[in-house]
């Protein structure tokens, strides 16, 4: 006598369900690292060109940097908070970028920006 299924067993569709799972779970971790790095490269995109703006007015103030980001017209992006400082003889500064949890540092002397560990450090 042949018995007729007209479903699915408990064990296929646990099957299934562990299966979907796992696949989300991956789908989640490779997004979140994927909007990580997007949002890193962003911040030090937006330093970037701060730096070229701060060197073009210091070239054109000789070389002096200026007393605050305002000065030569920039602000920070609603996502992100951005610390400036310049060095007491003027000739140096010292940018920290804030997006979330991540930071970034860039000074003067700096080709590109870098991520701090934990916290970045002391402007002096």
């Amino acid at each position: 006598m042949k018995r007729k299924h007209n479903g699915f067993t408990i064990v296929e569709l646990a099957i299934v369900i562990t299966v979907i799972g796992i696949l989300a779970s991956i789908g989640m971790l490779s997004y979140s690292a994927l909007r990580d790095r997007a949002r890193d490269t962003t911040i030090t995109t937006e330093m970037i060109d701060i730096s070229q703006q701060l060197v073009t007015y210091s070239l054109a103030n000789n070389n002096k940097y200026p007393a605050s980001l305002a000065e030569i017209g920039v602000t920070a992006p609603d996502d992100m908070t951005l610390t400036y400082t310049r060095t007491t003889d003027y000739k140096g500064y010292y940018l920290i970028a804030t997006s979330g949890q991540q930071s970034f540092s860039l000074n003067h002397n700096d080709s590109a920006p870098y991520k701090c560990a934990d916290t970045c450090p002391p402007m002096n």
